[in-house]
């Protein structure tokens, strides 16, 4: 802490600069940091110092100091939030799209798409339903034509046996008699 005798040698040595030193009012319990600033007044031979105590100098800077960290976490928040509501806004209509597909192979069930906000997924579950449409009946005719084919090969299948066992009932020799 300075007092008046040691400030002079200061302030005089510092002529247009700025200076930190403390000072306790007789008032205070504790000295506290303070800046001043020196100029000399040639014509008077004089010094004019201005001085301020740190803590009011700094005292704004740290109110926005405060100000700016409370708008950015803020902001930070309001950002993730954005982005959550939009992701979940995509991610919704596309897990249907992806659950869809998954029936569609597991269970072979057509897919039916509600209509969604976005537009480029309405076309992509309008597309996809009218592939699992399109499929669905593709899969149903071979089903009708597996089917006739397993009849018309066991309808073969007994032609044959009935023809084997009219071969093998015949008697070995055969007579044939031409008029």
């Amino acid at each position: 802490s300075y007092d008046n005798k040691k400030l002079t040698p200061l302030f005089t040595q510092n002529v247009n600069k700025i200076v930190t030193y403390t000072w306790k009012n007789p008032s205070e319990k504790k000295p506290r940091k303070k800046y001043a600033y020196i100029r000399k007044l040639k014509d008077f031979n004089w010094y004019l110092v201005g001085t301020v105590y740190a803590d009011e100098v700094h005292k704004p800077v740290n109110r926005l100091k405060v100000i700016t960290l409370v708008v950015l976490v803020l902001s930070a928040f309001f950002i993730i939030a954005i982005g959550v509501i939009f992701s979940r806004g995509l991610a919704r209509p596309l897990m249907h799209l992806l659950n869809g597909i998954n029936e569609f192979y597991s269970k072979k069930k057509p897919f039916k798409m509600e209509t969604q906000s976005v537009s480029e997924i309405n076309e992509l579950g309008q597309a996809f339903e009218s592939m699992s449409m399109t499929l669905g009946n593709s899969m149903k005719e071979l089903e009708s034509k597996i089917s006739e084919l397993n009849l018309s090969q066991e309808e073969r299948r007994k032609a044959l046996q009935l023809l084997d066992n009219i071969i093998n009932s015949m008697p070995s020799v055969l007579i044939s008699i031409d008029n």
